[in-house]
């Protein structure tokens, strides 16, 4: 995971916060939604900076429903184990 930040305003503190969010979600099928709420970080929900971080990092696969890190994102936007072209 990058722990660079891009954006210039964040904190480390609010990038720590940003990577642990990440980290549970990374192979998992939980929602967003729940890891926001388990994190006490809600009002990330609709900060873009936060999204266009976790965009860069993981993606939900449409196939299974699982995060995936984006270097597992196949042509198609699924992952590899769900798409039929990467058989």
């Amino acid at each position: 995971m990058s722990h660079i930040p891009y954006f210039g305003q964040e904190t480390h503190a609010e990038l720590d916060l940003w990577n642990q969010i990440i980290y549970a979600l990374n192979g998992s099928c939980d929602s967003l939604e729940h890891q926001l709420s388990q994190h006490d970080a809600e009002h990330l929900q609709d900060h873009q900076p936060f999204l266009e971080y976790l965009d860069n990092e993981i993606f939900l696969c449409d196939g299974c429903g699982w995060w995936c890190e984006t270097s597992e994102m196949s042509d198609s936007g699924q992952c590899y184990d769900c798409d039929p072209e990467e058989e």
